[in-house]
């Protein structure tokens, strides 16, 4: 059967492998993200990081894809206008309460999207995928990474799909992500 970006990427290979691809297409900047965001949201979740190292970290994400000055991501007018409006609200710490870890929410569900309908597609039927497979096939070991969880994406649709290994069974983070669905208002 047809592998799924979200079964591709939660596997530590798959990551890598597609990473390297993108890097390869001159199209790496989504990934990118969705890295940055993901390690953003690691460390959001660990109780040794303040909030200001959070919003210092989030700023930098920002001011790295987002700021109006350079934008490298291309999302609609509205998601980065309210991504922008988000950020400077937190910066000017009139957004308490709000999960930090959350900002970048509708990006996050926008860049995603886009990976799936474009890169994604193409990197399914490339050589490097069809030798990612292959490895696969020979050490079927599970080596998860829970990129998707961990950079806020929920598909509960994914949740049926068979697994690398059906013998492994690993909790998700404890994370409150967002649904693609959810990012779409």
């Amino acid at each position: 059967g047809e592998w799924t970006m979200r079964e591709v990427l939660n596997h530590e290979d798959g990551l890598e492998a597609m990473h390297a691809w993108l890097v390869k297409e001159f199209s790496v900047e989504n990934m990118a993200f969705l890295r940055r965001v993901a390690a953003f949201r690691d460390l959001c979740q660990l109780e040794s990081t303040s909030q200001q190292e959070q919003i210092d970290e989030m700023n930098d994400i920002f001011q790295n894809f987002l700021s109006e000055d350079e934008p490298v991501l291309n999302l609609p007018s509205p998601v980065r206008s309210a991504t922008v409006e988000l950020v400077e609200r937190i910066v000017a710490g009139n957004e308490d309460g709000f999960p930090v870890e959350n900002v970048f929410g509708r990006a996050v569900g926008e860049i995603w999207e886009l990976i799936e309908r474009d890169s994604f597609y193409r990197f399914l039927h490339s050589e490097q995928f069809d030798e990612l497979e292959e490895t696969w096939a020979l050490h079927p070991g599970d080596p998860r990474t829970h990129f998707a969880q961990r950079v806020g994406v929920v598909d509960e649709s994914a949740a049926a799909k068979p697994q690398l290994s059906p013998s492994a069974s690993v909790a998700a983070p404890d994370v409150e992500p967002f649904s693609i669905e959810e990012n779409r208002h």
